[in-house]
Parts: C-alpha cells; structure tokens; sequence
C-alpha cells in the first residue's frame, strides 16, 4: 500500500504589530481569520492539497523580540546595518547610505554578531579615536535597527 496523504500540524505564530492588543475584538477576530485565509491560499498556490484550520486564537507569549541580524556591503559604499530582517536591511541602506544600482541584494551579506562587534569596535569617531566599547555594546544590544558603520566618504 503506497502513501496515500503527509498530514502535517503546523503552529504558526505572528506577532502582532504594536497597537494591536488596543483594537476591539472583533477586529482582532477578523484580522486573524485573513491571515489564516492568506495562509490557507500560499499553502494552495504552492502546490499543497488540501489545508485545514482547526481554529485559531490568540495567546498571550512571554518571547523576546526577534534576535537582530547584522548585514555587510562592501559595494558601491559600504555599510554595517544591524536589522529584523535582509530587507529591513536593504530599505536601510537606500534611505542612509545609497541607492540601490540593482545589485544590493546580491552584494548585502549577513555577517554574525561577533564580526559586527569587532568590526563596529574600531571605527574611528570625528575626533580620529577609537568609538568606546560601551557604545558599541550598548548600539549592539538595543533593539533599534540602524546602520552602524557608513563609508566615510559619504560623511
């Protein structure tokens, strides 16, 4: 006898976007069933069967915020940028550093925290000093995303 089905159960978990916990109910209520039917239709579109959604609710989680990334490009300026996600990343370098001459997606690469310390760590100030490692960790450790480190010649 062949497999006939897979049968996965899948949690998804999306954080609600700030403002949504002072919404009324039944907005929240419908807010969740689109998502469900967005996710319902990907699911579809790429090629699963079948899709069924047991329910859904909403449950408060004690969870830390996404854990920041940190991107590099070398070309044409280079930028450190510390952000959620590649495109965060991407959309903070065309509105700081440069315009996107279409090949930035190929050119950001994601560099590990310890490199964007070390790295971060020996820019040089306007005062021609070292930046002090307490603002280092203390720009690395906050939850703001940002460029660390622009090309100098754009300064």
């Amino acid at each position: 006898m062949g497999i006939k089905a897979a049968v996965f159960e899948i949690k998804a978990t999306c954080y609600a976007h700030e403002g949504f916990n002072n919404v009324n109910p039944s907005v929240q209520g419908a807010a969740l069933e689109q998502l469900g039917k967005d996710i319902v239709d990907q699911l579809l579109e790429n090629g699963v069967d079948d899709v069924k959604i047991k329910g859904d609710y909403v449950e408060e989680l004690e969870v830390e915020k996404p854990i920041m990334k940190y991107f590099e490009v070398c070309d044409p300026y280079y930028a450190l940028i510390k952000a959620n996600t590649k495109e965060r990343a991407i959309k903070l370098y065309t509105e700081e550093v440069a315009d996107d001459d279409g090949h930035l997606s190929d050119e950001i690469k994601e560099v590990g925290m310890l490199y964007a310390a070390v790295k971060h760590s020996r820019t040089v100030t306007e005062n021609q000093e070292l930046s002090p490692i307490s603002d280092v960790l203390e720009e690395l450790q906050s939850n703001e995303e940002r460029v660390l480190i622009m090309d100098g010649s754009l300064l």
